[in-house]
């Protein structure tokens, strides 16, 4: 049996509506030559057989591990994709009809771009729109915006599976897997980075709920640790001014994690 075109991969360790939403909008994508990797981690027996009772498509390879650790599940779900291409996506968000078909069709077109994320819309808890976020477009603007912040949002990165594989896959620190590898990637200059200027998914917002504060913050705390991790290794003090900015907002969020304690 040939192997697909792309690989798309995706961990969960929930059967809620949210997910349910995301598989389905995977499912139903114009392009047809795809395989769902679907890595299921930390989760109960019954939750397993929910799980289970979703994925009777049979382009979905469905797989299990005991391991509550999204590196661990995405280098996991990385090791059975058969696709020269992955795209990645995340268990809450919807990918939109036409979001494999334009990514897969910009690769073919760029040969040379080894990694490739959208624009995206921003939803909040009720699935309403409330932004849109944009990203730089071409090589040169991502990896100057890396040096401060994620220049590509994850869940609608597509990569060729190749380089990110070499490279040893997802490392680094949790909540900021993403930006580990895309550092590390900026590493060598024979990878290219590319973002296509399209909402391409509907990407899940955090509030301000006190749960979400706390997840940003360390969110924000693991994206300054590997800012100082490549400025110790590289001595590019272009990531200074970066990790210093990422420690004066994890120091905010700690500020408004106590007053809102306090309230």
């Amino acid at each position: 049996m040939s192997s697909p075109r792309v690989s798309i991969l995706m961990a969960t360790n929930s059967c809620d509506g949210l997910f349910r939403l995301a598989l389905a909008s995977c499912l139903e994508q114009s392009f047809p030559d795809f395989e769902l990797v679907l890595v299921v981690n930390g989760v109960s027996d019954d939750t397993f057989l929910q799980i289970r009772e979703h994925c009777g498509d049979p382009r979905i390879r469905l797989y299990r591990t005991d391991m509550r650790y999204l590196q661990f599940s995405l280098n996991l779900g990385l090791h059975f994709c058969r696709g020269e291409l992955v795209a990645r996506m995340d268990a809450d968000d919807v990918a939109y009809p036409q979001r494999l078909a334009r990514q897969v069709g910009f690769m073919d077109a760029h040969p040379d771009v080894a990694v490739c994320g959208s624009f995206c819309d921003l939803v909040d808890d009720r699935g309403q729109i409330v932004g849109r976020r944009t990203y730089p477009l071409d090589d040169a603007g991502i990896r100057a915006l890396l040096y401060r912040d994620n220049p590509l949002c994850h869940p609608s990165v597509m990569y060729r599976r190749a380089p990110i594989v070499h490279r040893g896959g997802y490392q680094g620190y949790a909540r900021a897997e993403d930006y580990y590898l895309w550092s590390t990637l900026a590493q060598d200059d024979g990878i290219v980075f590319a973002n296509i200027p399209e909402n391409l998914i509907a990407y899940r917002t955090e509030s301000n709920a006190h749960p979400r504060v706390a997840a940003r913050r360390q969110a924000r705390a693991a994206v300054a640790a590997t800012q100082l991790q490549f400025l110790l290794a590289t001595g590019d003090f272009r990531w200074l001014p970066g990790m210093l900015r990422s420690i004066r907002k994890v120091l905010s969020l700690a500020l408004r994690k106590k007053i809102k304690r306090i309230q």
